[in-house]
């Protein structure tokens, strides 16, 4: 089963989130997770036979920039990141990071010697290994480290099809790949919502821009949210995502303590639904991306 998941990339002090615009013939859309019960079961198997800790608990995701169409290597298609820093959002969670591994994608011909290495957290544009990614390359000061990811990546000049949105996310979209992260740790935090128009949030956190490039022009589209709004809790009909009275009876009806994973109204997860949760909802009232 796949899973998409749209984020809200939170301040380190939850401040709410917005969503940056750009020129209509960049056709850029957002951000988006995905995650695939058949990878990371095979990510399990495989680090646990690496004898990695806590791989039972193995999560992997994929963070795309979405288009609503097709790239070509000049519309649609991602120039650069930049000021990425990037950090698992839940206590006792770290990224896997393989001891051979890097901030870029892995290369596919040791995966044979090092099967684990494919799972290995890395940014990107383009791919999940360096031949479907050849064109990235770090910017200076680039780090990564189990807690954290930070500095940025580009695409090498003049663009190129490598940064073009080429996979069908399935939903009428499509997607350049950005980051694998694979996430271990306690199981009562690693676990995702399945329910239709779920806001999924909380794996994450961090502040992102992106370089797009839209009728052979580039720009920066800073992201500080995702395709829903923090505080968007239940499904509107009809693709609508705005924060209105519809979330905030939802999340009076889950008022008081909360179980992890299942309580979505417990925005801070910080194990109640209360007046904080409810700050933060508030202070998107009427957002819509």
């Amino acid at each position: 089963m796949k899973h998409g998941y749209s984020i809200g990339l939170a301040t380190m002090f939850g401040a709410a989130t917005f969503f940056a615009t750009t020129p209509a013939s960049a056709a850029f859309l957002g951000v988006k997770i995905t995650s695939d019960d058949g990878v990371n079961a095979f990510a399990r198997e495989t680090l646990a036979n690496a004898f990695v800790e806590d791989a039972e608990t193995a999560i992997v995701l994929r963070v795309w920039a979405v288009f609503d169409g097709p790239g070509d290597g000049v519309d649609n298609t991602v120039l650069s990141t930049s000021f990425v820093n990037l950090w698992p959002a839940r206590p006792n969670v770290i990224f896997y990071q393989h001891p051979q591994g890097s901030t870029l994608p892995p290369n596919e011909a040791l995966f044979g010697f090092l099967p684990a290495l494919q799972f290995d957290s890395f940014g990107s544009i383009g791919g999940l290994t360096m031949s479907d990614a050849s064109t990235v390359l770090n910017r200076p000061g680039a780090d990564e480290g189990i807690l954290h990811m930070e500095g940025g990546w580009f695409n090498s000049f003049p663009p190129n099809a490598n940064g073009a949105a080429s996979v069908d996310l399935g939903d009428g979209t499509f997607g350049t790949l950005l980051f694998q992260f694979t996430l271990l740790g306690d199981e009562t935090e690693l676990c995702m919502e399945e329910e239709e128009g779920a806001f999924i949030t909380g794996l994450l956190s961090g502040q992102l821009s992106i370089f797009v490039q839209g009728s052979s022009q580039a720009s920066e589209v800073p992201i500080f949210g995702g395709l829903y709004c923090t505080g968007e809790l239940a499904n509107d009909g009809g693709g609508v995502s705005v924060i209105n009275g519809v979330d905030l009876a939802y999340m009076l009806s889950q008022w008081g303590p909360a179980v992890q994973c299942v309580t979505r109204s417990d925005l801070n997860n910080d194990g109640d639904v209360n007046g904080a949760d409810l700050a933060m909802l508030l202070s998107n009232w009427g957002c819509t991306p």
